[in-house]
């Protein structure tokens, strides 16, 4: 076969790869993908994989190399430890950000402002255990919102929006199972 139709077989098969890959979340052991528009999350099963459940508000961000890779390292004060070792504050990296004029871009990664609140299912990423990276990719960071209508907060782990009070009851019974 000629090198330029080699070059164009092996481009199509890449790009249809690439192309029925794309706009799924990562598989929690569910009997099949679920488009990341609906992305609900196992609640049950994030709450048994993390080793570190906590309630808080972000304070500092700040980019850096962690093991040959760029994290976004977000310094989160804990309003409440849902799960493991009950402390003060967390460091939690998520991967992608910039240093200088290099930049890792990580499709889906979430972005907090300083004051966001939420709800951080993690695994440590160093073995000192002083950092933590989310579980399940980016299903372990849940964002949490103030819904002005009912003047209550909510989140929106499993695609809609759930009372906040209501999901943190279920992750404090969940967390309790030996």
């Amino acid at each position: 076969m000629p090198r330029p139709y080699a070059a164009v077989l092996v481009g199509v098969f890449c790009a249809s790869v690439v192309g029925s890959s794309a706009g799924f979340a990562q598989d929690l052991g569910g009997p099949r993908r679920q488009p990341i528009e609906r992305g609900p999350v196992d609640v049950a099963q994030l709450t048994g994989g993390a080793d570190l459940i906590v309630r808080g508000s972000v304070t500092s961000k700040q980019a850096r190399w962690i093991g040959g890779a760029i994290y976004t390292q977000y310094d989160v004060t804990v309003q409440e430890t849902l799960k493991g070792a009950p402390r003060n504050r967390v460091l939690v990296a998520v991967i992608g950000g910039t240093i200088g004029n290099v930049a890792l871009s990580v499709p889906g990664a979430p972005e907090f402002a300083l004051g966001r609140e939420l709800v951080v299912f993690g695994v440590p990423l160093d073995n000192n255990g002083a950092t933590f990276t989310p579980l399940a990719t980016f299903d372990g960071i849940v964002p949490i919102t103030a819904d002005n209508r009912r003047s209550t907060r909510t989140v929106s782990p499993r695609g809609i929006a759930e009372d906040l009070e209501a999901f943190l009851r279920q992750v404090r019974t969940l967390s309790r199972r030996p």
